[in-house]
């Protein structure tokens, strides 16, 4: 049957997910039609084995690629955590659902099909002056591959094209320290190409993919992210990352009641100290946008990292329609969409079979292969096409054209 979403009229774009088909299984559809796309934590896979505290190992590279892998190179440094790091902690985090300030160490170990209670941290140095530069400079030496996407200007697959960037993203040094917000082990995100991507906002472009922002309202296709800024920001006005201190489901409604005017206790508008300043957000929960740059030394350079669940029973919130989207140019998305699950099922076939007691359950034992059989076929449904999981995004040119008139 046909979904038609209430939001479509205030610019929420549903294009081919207009034809879905809910499905119980796939809990594909909320109340107001596909709009929030897979309701990850009730997948079967994830209501039932979500409360193992158990870590899957992090997938390698692929055989072969799209474009060539990097695998040396002579023009950047090996990264060096002692050198490339200076991570510091947050004066504070926010959980989910009541957004208040809490002391940085007080996100609890994920132990359930509920996930993380992270919602935001506060802003907090990540990377040393040298690690920005090197950084900055591999982005600039890639940056003739960033392309205008159907959200935003993007450079993507960073993760192949630098083995400095690789080495960082895995580090245990990093890894370790976002965990503590996080509650639970994480990994770079295996939709490579996303581990990291850098958002481009040029200096009072009038020509952004939305009008008005370097970035749209939207919430992310990936668990968790954790956006750095690489650029000189001083003297900057604008370019500045908002998130609506509400869960999306809330959030979405209140950018619509106020017609894009979210103000006040409701809105958090991050304010980087300088380059090499991270936040580490939930951003599969949380909707944030990025306004236009109206002012600065240099175009604003955003490293958005994202990370999942080293855990193959909690919930990665890969979104394939999202990055085929973003990886229309390479048409890669399926691949990674493909790899990222099979490896993640994988390695949950291999820990059941490492942690399971002895038991003559046998109605017990096939329901544990029924979890993972469930998400296969989920996957495998996406890749055919059977299914859509587009979630869209809040396309705030309407308005911008509403205040004008």
């Amino acid at each position: 049957r046909v979904m038609m979403s209430p939001w479509l009229a205030f610019g929420w774009t549903l294009l081919s997910a207009l034809a879905n088909e809910c499905s119980d299984l796939e809990q594909e559809c909320s109340a107001s039609g596909t709009i929030f796309g897979v309701k990850h934590h009730d997948l079967k896979i994830v209501k039932d084995l979500g409360y193992m505290q158990v870590k899957g190992p992090m997938i390698p590279l692929p055989k072969s690629f799209f474009f060539d892998i990097a695998h040396e190179r002579d023009d950047e440094p090996e990264f060096d955590p002692k050198i490339h790091l200076a991570p510091e902690m947050p004066e504070y985090v926010a959980h989910l659902d009541d957004f208040k300030p809490r002391p940085p160490d007080s996100v609890p170990r994920v132990n359930s099909s509920a996930g993380s209670k992270l919602a935001f941290t506060a802003p907090f140095q990540l990377f040393s002056k040298e690690g920005v530069r090197v950084l900055h400079s591999i982005v600039m030496r890639e940056a003739h591959k960033a392309h205008r996407n159907h959200r935003n200007v993007e450079l993507r697959g960073l993760y192949y094209l630098s083995p400095f960037v690789r080495k960082m993203m895995t580090d245990p040094t990093l890894l370790g320290f976002l965990e503590r917000f996080a509650g639970e082990p994480i990994y770079p995100h295996f939709l490579l190409m996303d581990s990291p991507s850098v958002n481009f906002g040029k200096v009072d472009d009038q020509d952004t993919v939305i009008a008005g922002v370097v970035d749209p309202w939207h919430f992310d296709s990936v668990a968790y992210v954790g956006v750095a800024l690489i650029s000189d920001i001083e003297g900057m006005i604008g370019g500045e990352l908002q998130v609506v201190k509400h869960r999306k489901e809330k959030a979405l409604p209140l950018i619509e009641k106020t017609k894009n005017n979210v103000t006040g206790d409701d809105l958090l508008t991050v304010s980087y100290k300088e380059a090499g300043w991270c936040i580490f957000v939930q951003g599969s929960e949380m909707v944030h946008r990025v306004t236009r740059v109206q002012a600065a030394k240099e175009q604003r350079l955003s490293l958005v990292m994202a990370f999942q669940p080293a855990n193959p029973f909690q919930p990665d919130k890969t979104v394939l329609d999202t990055w085929m989207r973003f990886d229309a140019e390479t048409g890669s998305a399926p691949f990674e969409f493909f790899r990222t699950k099979s490896h993640m099922m994988g390695s949950a076939l291999h820990l059941l079979a490492a942690e399971e007691e002895a038991t003559t359950d046998r109605k017990y034992l096939a329901g544990r292969l029924r979890s993972v059989v469930s998400e296969l076929t989920r996957v495998a449904n996406l890749l055919d096409g059977v299914k859509s999981d587009y979630i869209g995004f809040v396309n705030e040119t309407k308005f911008a054209a509403e205040r004008n008139q």
